[in-house]
C-alpha cells in the first residue's frame, strides 16, 4: 500500500487515538514503501507518542478547513465521521475507513443520541426502537448510509460485539467476518514471573477505570473474594489499579477481614508492567486492559460490563476463551453464560505448582494470535485497499445533510418530553 492516513479530531489523549498512534508508528517504522500521515490537532497532547522522524504529522486547527489531496486511505474512529466533513477538505483520491471501537458507537451518527442510549437500555434492539421513535424517517436515511459504507469496505469493527450490536441497529446484514480490525498492542520483552507472589496469600488485580459500567463488575469480584476468603479461611489482596468518578460506590461493599483492598490510582507504561509482574497472580479486566496483563503471561480474566449490580451467580472466563476478538460483553444481554465460578479460577492457578504458568501462557498465546500489532497491521493492509468510499459518496447519500434534520427531530421529541 502506497499510503495510509490517520485522523484524530480531539486534542486530548484518549484510548481511540492511542490505537491509531500505535499503528501509525509501527507501519512507519516497518514498512518503508508505505507513506504514513497523521492529521491531528495542532495542540495534540499525544504528539510526544508519535515518531515524528517517520510519521508525517499534519497540524489542523478547529474551524480552519484543512485541504488534503493524497492517494491514500484515511482511517479514523466512526465517532469522527462528522468531523471528517467539517474539519477536512478531502479530495476524492482519499478513501475512507471508519473504525468501530466502542459498542453501539453508531449512535454518534445521531446527534445527542449517545448521551441517551444507555439510559434507555444496553440492549441494541431496544436502542434501535428508541432511535426510530426519536428520529423517524431520518433514521432510515442514516441506516442506508451505514449499509453503503459497509458494502463498500468503509467500515471495520473492533470485535464481534461491535459488529453484532451495530447490525442490530443498522440492519446491514453482514455476510462474513472479514471486517474485523481488533485492538493492537505492541509486545514487550519482559522477564516473566511464573511463580506465585506469596505462599499463603491470594493476590488478585483489577486494571481499569472506576466508572459506571465497570465499577459494578469490580464490586462483583470483591463480593466473590469476600465469600471465598471466609469460606476457605484464606487471605486475599486485591490490587486496584485505576481511578474514576464512581469509586465511592465500592464503599457499599461488605468486605471480609480476610480481604485487603489496595488502591493504586492510575499507573502506566513500564511502571504498570513492573507492578503487575511483582504483585499480581490473577488479573481481572476488560477491553485493552485485559490484553495488557495477558501480554505479560499473567492469568487474565475477561470481565463483562454492567450498569447495575452483578448477580452473585455471574461466572467468569479466561481471555483465551473469548471469540471473534470480543473483549467484554454486557452482562444484561449476554447470550451465553461464562464457564467458570470464582472457585474454579482460583483453583486453576493455585491448586498446582504450575497452574499460574500454564494459564498465563495460554493468555499470552491469545494475545500473540489475536492482538499483536504485527498481525493487526497486516489485517489493516488487507482491509484498507478495499474501501471504495470518498467524502463525495457520503455527501451524495445525504448523510451529512440528514444530521441537521436529525437535530430538529431530537429537539422536537426528546427535549419536549424532558421539559
Amino acid at each position: 500500500m502506497k499510503s495510509i492516513t490517520f485522523f484524530e479530531q480531539t486534542k486530548e489523549i484518549v484510548g481511540a487515538n492511542t490505537l491509531c498512534i500505535r499503528l501509525a508508528n509501527y507501519i512507519a517504522e516497518n514498512f518503508d514503501d508505505t507513506k504514513v500521515f497523521y492529521i491531528g490537532h495542532k495542540d495534540y497532547e499525544a504528539k510526544h507518542l508519535i515518531n515524528m522522524d517517520k510519521v508525517n504529522y499534519i497540524n489542523y486547527e478547529v474551524g480552519k478547513k484543512l485541504s488534503f489531496d493524497e492517494d491514500t486511505v484515511l482511517i479514523t474512529s466512526i465517532l469522527n465521521i462528522f468531523d471528517v466533513n467539517i474539519e477536512l477538505d478531502l479530495s476524492n483520491r482519499v478513501k475512507l475507513l471508519f473504525w468501530s471501537i466502542f459498542p453501539l458507537d453508531m449512535a454518534y451518527l445521531f446527534p445527542f443520541a449517545h448521551k441517551y442510549v444507555y439510559k434507555v437500555s444496553s440492549d441494541p434492539k431496544k436502542i434501535c426502537k428508541f432511535l426510530k421513535f426519536v428520529y423517524g424517517c431520518d433514521y432510515t436515511k442514516v441506516q442506508e448510509g451505514y449499509k453503503f459504507m459497509y458494502n463498500n469496505g468503509a467500515l471495520a469493527f473492533m470485535d464481534s460485539l461491535n459488529l453484532d450490536s451495530s447490525n442490530d441497529c443498522m440492519a446491514f446484514s453482514p455476510t462474513d467476518r472479514i471486517h474485523y480490525l481488533p485492538i493492537p498492542l505492541t509486545p514487550k520483552e519482559h522477564s516473566i514471573n511464573p511463580n506465585l507472589i506469596e505462599d499463603e496469600v491470594i493476590n488478585l488485580g483489577w486494571l481499569g477505570r472506576l466508572v459506571e459500567f465497570k465499577i459494578h463488575s469490580l464490586a462483583g469480584v470483591i463480593k466473590n473474594a469476600t465469600l471465598y476468603a471466609d469460606n476457605y479461611n484464606k487471605k486475599i489482596k486485591i490490587h486496584i489499579i485505576g481511578s474514576g468518578k464512581d469509586q465511592n460506590l465500592l464503599d457499599q461493599c461488605i468486605i471480609s477481614d480476610n480481604v485487603e483492598l489496595i488502591f493504586l490510582n492510575t499507573i502506566s507504561g513500564d511502571k504498570l508492567d513492573s507492578y503487575i509482574l511483582n504483585n499480581i497472580d490473577i488479573m481481572f479486566a476488560m477491553g485493552t486492559s485485559c490484553i495488557e496483563s495477558s501480554k505479560l503471561h499473567i492469568p487474565s480474566i475477561l470481565i463483562d460490563a454492567s450498569y447495575k449490580e452483578i448477580p452473585l451467580d455471574y461466572k467468569f472466563k479466561w481471555i483465551y476463551e473469548t471469540h471473534d476478538y470480543c473483549l467484554g460483553e454486557d452482562v444484561a444481554t449476554m447470550k451465553t453464560q461464562n464457564p467458570h465460578s470464582f472457585e474454579d479460577i482460583i483453583s486453576h492457578v493455585y491448586d498446582t505448582q504450575e497452574g499460574k504458568k500454564i494459564v498465563g501462557n495460554k493468555c499470552y498465546d491469545y494475545f500473540q494470535n489475536s492482538h499483536s500489532i504485527d498481525l493487526i497491521a497486516k489485517m489493516l493492509f488487507d482491509l484498507a485497499p478495499k474501501s471504495n468510499v470518498s467524502i463525495s459518496d457520503l455527501r451524495s447519500l445525504n448523510l451529512y445533510k440528514a444530521k441537521f434534520q436529525l437535530i430538529k427531530q431530537f429537539k422536537r421529541k426528546v427535549l419536549k418530553i424532558n421539559n
